[in-house]
């Protein structure tokens, strides 16, 4: 036990005995370096840089390691910042141009109206929207979100930016319905533009082309491509807005006859707005 107690005392005192030796040497250096030379303490010094060196570069490069990883995380995390800013730019400045294209095809739509209603002053004319499409093998309707209170009445015709689209057939309170020029109810009178034929165009069901019936003379002049335009016969449909655009012939074997149709210039489904007259 006595041993070890010794062991142990002495383990403390050398690293005592180096430090005062040390402060030993730098205070002979300073007291007596008039009468000593200094190369002796050079060379002591030189031995301590040996030892102490090594030490000195390992804590620098140590620190300059972390300073510059330390850096590089603060770099990247200003980055990651900076890119998720951009990204949420980026995203708004999307939304926006979507909206304004949007906002843009709508406004085109309003203009075309507008130039409708404007083809005739003896009509009052009524803009609405158009809220419910419905189409099945029988009826082709749609329903707009104007009714009595607007001055809606059934037997009003019904326009778009491209042409003709039906007629009213029901009115409520706020809301309407009418039927497109697709439904079989529909029957309306037409001139060719190209030749002054007169028919009638007859609803044939949804994505089906529509039939051409009762002309007023032979139809040997058929040709596909030909305007088809309301003629104004009957006094339901103002003279002169476009219906359908004649597309092909065929023979009914039992009916016995020829059979002409021409395609809609309205699409029912990409119907937005409307003009009541």
């Amino acid at each position: 036990m006595r041993k070890r107690y010794f062991q142990k005392r002495n383990s403390f005192l050398f690293p005592l005995f180096i430090a005062l030796f040390s402060i030993l040497l730098v205070y002979v250096q300073d007291i007596y370096s008039k009468k000593f030379s200094n190369e002796f303490f050079q060379e002591i010094r030189g031995l301590f840089d040996d030892v102490i060196s090594p030490f000195y570069n390992t804590v620098k490069n140590t620190k300059m390691f972390f300073k510059s990883t330390y850096d590089l995380i603060i770099e990247k995390k200003n980055l990651i910042h900076e890119n998720r800013t951009l990204k949420k730019k980026f995203l708004l400045s999307q939304v926006e141009i979507l909206s304004s294209r949007f906002l843009r095809k709508e406004n085109d739509k309003l203009r075309g109206l507008l130039r409708i209603s404007s083809l005739s002053n003896r009509y009052q004319t009524t803009v609405a929207k158009v809220i419910l499409n419905i189409r099945t093998p029988q009826i082709n309707q749609i329903v707009f979100d104007k009714g009595e209170n607007d001055g809606i009445k059934i037997g009003q015709i019904v326009l778009e930016e491209n042409g003709v689209v039906g007629q009213v057939v029901s009115v409520g309170k706020w809301f309407s319905r009418a039927s497109s020029i697709y439904d079989f109810s529909n029957a309306i009178p037409v001139i060719c533009e190209r030749n002054g034929i007169r028919m009638v165009v007859l609803g044939n069901g949804y994505n089906n082309d529509l039939k051409l019936d009762y002309f007023s003379e032979n139809y040997e002049d058929f040709r596909p491509g030909d305007i088809l335009v309301t003629s104004g016969l009957g006094g339901k449909f103002p003279k002169g807005y476009p219906v359908a655009i004649t597309s092909f012939f065929k023979y009914n074997q039992f009916l016995s006859k020829v059979e002409y149709f021409a395609k809609p210039i309205i699409n029912l489904k990409k119907i937005d707005f409307i003009v009541i007259k």
